[in-house]
């Protein structure tokens, strides 16, 4: 895997940094943490300081303590994650250049229906919010399925359906949280 550093980032506080060329299709690392279910989540819940990754309907990666904590989002993303073996691995989705900020799109995990945050990523493709995949617009949703980054609990709601229909969302008891981003960035891995 590829020597990776911690560094400040403009506007967002910490990021992850490659310490070298990344070749697009390269695994980065593998993303760890405990597992647990909704209602085991921090409440209330920080944007800033609680960084959980959904990987099921109810289910989600708590943080490892490591790298994969750090690593932003961006609406304009380098890298994305791929569940293989029960296992979510983070593959470079385009070249990414030595000293270059890695990151990528929480939505592709995100389907909770009551989280979202302030977007603070800074690419001219910036959305200005993060929000569930099905809240994408239709062609980033498509570009994300083709790249295999889509959580499976989400990809397999598009397999049946063409691309542009969006799922029905679950009812939800709790009202959509509107976190909005303090100091930190927009961190939630």
């Amino acid at each position: 895997m590829n020597e990776l550093y911690l560094g400040a980032t403009a506007h967002k506080g910490n990021g992850v940094f490659s310490s070298s060329d990344i070749q697009s299709g390269d695994l980065i690392m593998e993303f760890t943490g405990p597992l647990v279910t909704r209602s085991e989540l921090p409440q209330p819940y920080s944007s800033v300081l609680d960084h959980y990754t959904q990987v099921d309907e109810d289910l989600y990666m708590g943080p490892s303590g490591d790298l994969d904590d750090i690593i932003n989002h961006s609406c304009n993303p380098n890298c994305g994650l791929r569940e293989e073996d029960g296992r979510l691995m983070c593959y470079a989705i385009r070249d990414i250049a030595q000293g270059q900020e890695l990151s990528w799109d929480y939505s592709t995990m995100q389907q909770s229906g009551w989280w979202e945050m302030d977007c603070l990523c800074g690419s001219v493709l910036c959305r200005g919010r993060i929000a569930d995949f099905q809240d994408l617009p239709t062609f980033i949703r498509r570009k994300y399925l083709d790249l295999r980054i889509v959580a499976p609990y989400i990809a397999k709601q598009y397999e049946e359906a063409p691309v542009h229909v969006r799922p029905k969302r679950r009812a939800v008891p709790s009202r959509r949280m509107h976190l909005p981003l303090i100091g930190q960035g927009a961190v939630m891995a």
